[in-house]
């Protein structure tokens, strides 16, 4: 039985196995075949990538009439040793054994990814319409029922890891279902193509963008209609000239349990829902699959003074020369310091790429070109209302645990990164910030620096550049506001400057009538 777009070059912890059955003599017969690794391998071709294979046992004698649990050991191409528990049906063929011996009732089989990893923990429903049977799947992916009665039976992997569903799921998902919806690079696998379908709608559109999207910021916290993981019979084959969303998928194995002999090779292949790269995590519930210890900074932003009723922006500069084709993170702030205002930007980033709630920015965008940033570039800056005066480095850090911080690059590379911050200022120069509210109709506060105390200029100039506004104020040192209350003739666009000893700094603002 061959799982369908097996990909050898990944190794598992274990080959492909299967069980295998062993035609015993009588104890005391010289003249026996042995099993042999290979009798257990799907593939026995993966000898050249999984070498050094032995068996615990190859030979078997009337005591040991039944199923045998043995061990297959090797080591992989990784040099790692595995040992991996596979079943072996021994029965009488010749019925030379000399007393009565019982076919076992017993059904078996392995639940794997696509790439052939093992998926614990599974729930495996053995059910007739009288009876019904549970039992889980081992750290190996397999699972066994034995003693039960004669019947027919249906074979069902029960929903798995419900309370991870972002598990896998990741902005890079995005990226492959848009360029599989615009025809520039098809899914390349039918599992994939039903792990695309996230709203289980028979088609894939870009509402399935818009709902896988809207999990990766958490908007949505489950896919409407679907679970978190389905399971196809490994050993249905795909029909290569029709979608798999319109195939009669197998989700279940039939099982006619009144014959006899046991029924070891059920084999499902699992599908995480939303994974379109295989990266799903089976040995972690983490939602982050990045270590901070190890990440580069890919990112710098400055620390400056936050003042208490003042807009702040944080310019996200880019410290090295990157090609960008996707970008997640999410961002934790203080949400008793900050208010989130808006996200400032060339890029095509809309409501949609962004979900703020509970002082968490959760931020997930792409674009199916790649985009080349130079170092020192500004892709996006985040705008903030101070709450409190503070430091902004205090105030905010990425919550890596909430969406892991990403970068996408050519050929889909995946950079995971951290910020990197610029010592806090010192506040030693003239330095001004955007003006609140703006646009405005009564009064607007221009927040600024000012070294030492000294005389500040305030004129405004509206569209066609005439002076509409001229005046002289003078500041203490230090951080403080400039309240203007102005009628001015008409709507629109005004220009500002500020001028001090310590520099002129200039800025615009929108006044409605």
């Amino acid at each position: 039985m061959v799982l369908l777009y097996l990909n050898t070059s990944l190794l598992a912890q274990c080959p492909d196995t299967k069980s295998a059955t062993y035609a015993m003599l009588p104890q005391g017969i010289p003249f026996y075949v042995p099993l042999q690794p290979s009798d257990f391998q799907v593939q026995p071709e993966d000898s050249t990538i999984f070498s050094t294979l032995t068996l615990s046992k190859g030979h078997f004698n009337c005591g040991d009439a039944g199923i045998q649990e043995v061990y297959l050991s090797g080591v992989n191409a990784s040099d790692e040793s595995f040992s991996c528990p596979v079943n072996v049906w021994v029965y009488d063929s010749v019925q030379l054994c000399g007393f009565d011996i019982v076919t076992p009732r017993a059904v078996g089989g392995k639940i794997v990814t696509e790439k052939n990893e093992a998926v614990p923990n599974i729930t495996i429903g053995l059910s007739s319409g009288s009876v019904n049977y549970f039992r889980g799947s081992d750290e190996n992916g397999n699972f066994y029922f034995e003693n039960f009665e004669l019947e027919n039976y249906n074979l069902t992997p029960d929903n798995h890891f419900e309370n991870n569903v972002r598990n896998g799921v990741s902005t890079l998902d995005v990226f492959f279902l848009q360029k599989h919806v615009l025809g520039l690079k098809k899914l390349d696998s039918p599992y994939k193509i039903l792990a695309a379908d996230v709203n289980s709608s028979g088609e894939i559109t870009a509402y399935d963008m818009l709902l896988l999207r809207q999990l990766i910021l958490s908007v949505l916290d489950e896919f409407p209609n679907t679970p978190s993981w389905k399971f196809v019979d490994a050993a249905y084959v795909f029909d290569e000239d029709i979608s798999p969303l319109e195939q009669n998928v197998p989700y279940s194995i039939p099982l006619d349990m009144t014959k006899l002999g046991p029924q070891l090779d059920n084999r499902f292949v699992a599908i995480k829902i939303g994974d379109l790269n295989n990266s799903v995590n089976l040995k972690s519930s983490a939602r982050s699959r990045s270590n901070p210890e190890v990440n580069s900074p890919i990112f710098s932003l400055s620390n400056h003074k936050l003042t208490k009723g003042a807009l702040t922006e944080v310019p996200f500069t880019v410290s090295r020369n990157i090609s960008i084709e996707g970008l997640q993170f999410a961002l934790k702030f203080d949400d008793s310091k900050l208010t989130f205002l808006d996200i400032i930007s060339d890029l095509e980033i809309s409501a949609h790429n962004y979900f703020v709630e509970d002082g968490v920015l959760t931020f997930s965008w792409n674009q199916t070109e790649a985009l080349n940033l130079k170092a020192g570039a500004i892709p996006f800056k985040l705008t903030f209302l101070a709450r409190e005066s503070g430091d902004l480095e205090e105030a905010i850090r990425l919550a890596d645990q909430q969406l892991a911080a990403e970068i996408y690059s050519g050929n889909s590379i995946t950079t995971p990164f951290t910020i990197n911050w610029h010592e806090p200022l010192t506040a030693s120069a003239f330095e001004v910030f955007d003006n609140y509210p703006n646009p405005f109709s009564i009064s607007t506060t221009i927040p600024f620096y000012l070294p030492q105390s000294s005389t500040l200029v305030l004129q405004i100039f509206d569209a066609k550049g005439r002076m509409v506004f001229n005046e002289e104020k003078f500041f203490d040192a230090g951080f403080q506001n400039y309240q203007l209350e102005k009628d001015f003739a008409q709507s629109g666009l005004y220009f500002y400057r500020l001028e001090s000893s310590y520099g002129t700094a200039s800025g615009r603002m929108n006044y409605i009538d």
